[in-house]
């Protein structure tokens, strides 16, 4: 269940809702203070957790290393938030009713926190690792982790500005619950590039994962680099890259990747209706070496869908939970040009992705980027927030795959949705106080009956 607990978050929500509706029909959510509102942040003292080595492993695509140094870089690292200090939640993934991982930050300071929690997201402990600040940085650093349990994660930082890199990239990893972090050997980058952004983390298990970096964009490509570890990310090969495409296209912006098991993964992308057809949804079946255009199977609602001359359709594969080696949901989001409006479908499969069914979903989707605000425990059991009306969102579940859904509540936000059981789960609620995206109104929400009430939370790091 761990591995779906990984939501893409290399793309910004634009927010065009107003936070309302947490108690019950009508009712009003607390008013959750802007970032830029939170209590300035007092840096305490630098962090001093230890970097320690990497268990050493026998990877198959690369010599065994040898210790795997910190990043060197003339700065100090990211400092450690106080204790009692409120917080501001971007993501969250919990593992059960009590325990779990979130990005956040604290006060006015921009970067991102690694933090877990043991009482239900309330209070947090900050177990950043000891990542060196990058002062040609101006806005900080941004994390893309993966989070496999309760004591093994992988994150990596890059530039928020997209700007070039001023100290080596490295792949940090904890065992013991961010007790103690690992980093890797630097990456070795592709000559050319515009930048270097880590946009997406991915392992099958404790040895074997993934890592998508973005390198550039321009005339509808978005050029990136693909790499592999087999050693649990003490070093990592680069796979794919703009001169060794591997079959993998260029072209498009790349919403995701996730794997199923060591061997057989796939890059998500969304073309904005330049290249009609089938969605863009690369698939390997060997560990990430080479890549092929998997084709989906239409809806049976709009059977020419994906027909390279329907050019009513603009769609995009968006967003891939992984529930199992073989189980997988996929959403596909299609803005349809006569309607002026997106909608989208559910994908299953049950067979490792050798087949896919579709389901359509309620409403339309043109207030959620590229991200999907959806959650799934199952193949059978899910969430996801549609679009409502006078700034609302609602909130769907079904029981059957997607064939029927219910509505339980309309919302008055849209958010990262994460559940790990029927009744109980959590939203990071985005919304924009009076149209204006640029100062994002956030609040961390709890409900215990599977979505019908939700309740505020202000987390903080615990005293």
């Amino acid at each position: 269940m761990a591995m779906k607990r990984n939501f893409l978050i290399n793309v910004s929500l634009w927010m065009v809702l107003t936070l309302a509706a947490c108690d019950g029909p009508g009712a009003t959510l607390p008013t959750p203070q802007p970032t830029t509102a939170l209590p300035t942040h007092t840096a305490p003292p630098p962090v001093t957790t230890t970097a320690t080595p990497l268990p050493q492993a026998t990877p198959t695509r690369a010599e065994s290393p040898t210790e795997a140094p910190t990043p060197e870089a003339n700065t100090p690292p990211i400092n450690s938030l106080a204790p009692s200090e409120p917080i501001t939640l971007s993501h969250i993934y919990m593992l059960d009713a009590t325990g779990g991982w979130a990005i956040g930050q604290g006060g006015e300071a921009l970067d991102d926190h690694i933090l877990k929690t043991n009482d239900g997201a309330a209070t947090w402990e900050d177990v950043t690792p000891p990542q060196p600040l990058d002062v040609a940085a101006s806005l900080g650093q941004a994390a893309a982790p993966f989070f496999l349990d309760g004591d093994t994660a992988w994150v990596t930082y890059y530039d928020r500005t997209a700007g070039p890199l001023s100290i080596p990239l490295a792949i940090w990893r904890t065992d013991d619950g961010g007790e103690s972090w690992a980093a890797s050997a630097p990456l070795e980058l592709p000559g050319t590039a515009d930048y270097h952004q880590i946009s997406d983390l991915y392992f099958a298990d404790k040895g074997t994962g993934w890592a998508l970096m973005h390198l550039g964009v321009g005339m509808s490509h978005d050029y990136m680099a693909v790499y592999g570890t087999t050693d649990g990310g003490a070093t990592w090969d680069r796979l794919i890259d703009p001169d060794a495409d591997g079959g993998l296209a260029m072209s498009c912006g790349k919403t995701g990747m996730a794997f199923a098991n060591e061997s057989t993964g796939w890059v998500l992308g969304d073309c904005g209706g330049v290249v009609p057809g089938t969605p863009y949804l690369y698939r390997t079946d060997d560990g990430g070496q080479t890549w092929a255009l998997s084709e989906l199977p239409a809806p049976a609602d709009v059977p020419t869908l994906f027909e390279s001359d329907n050019f009513d359709y603009a769609c995009g594969a968006n967003w891939l939970g992984v529930l199992s080696r073989t189980e997988s949901v996929l959403i596909v989001r299609c803005l349809d040009y006569n309607a002026s409006a997106n909608q989208g479908w559910l994908y299953t499969t049950d067979d490792g992705g050798e087949t896919w069914s579709a389901n359509a979903l309620p409403g339309t989707y043109n207030n959620v980027g590229f991200i999907i605000n959806a959650d799934f425990l199952s193949l059978a059991e899910g969430w996801i927030v549609s679009d409502g009306d006078a700034g609302g969102g609602y909130l769907q579940h079904t029981t059957d795959g997607g064939a029927t859904w219910t509505l339980v509540k309309k919302l008055g936000w849209i958010g990262q949705l994460n559940f790990v059981d029927s009744q109980t789960g959590w939203a990071v609620a985005q919304a924009c106080p009076d149209t204006d995206c640029f100062t994002r109104l956030v609040a961390l929400v709890d409900t215990a009956d599977g979505g019908g009430k939700w309740n505020e939370i202000e987390p903080m790091i615990a005293p």
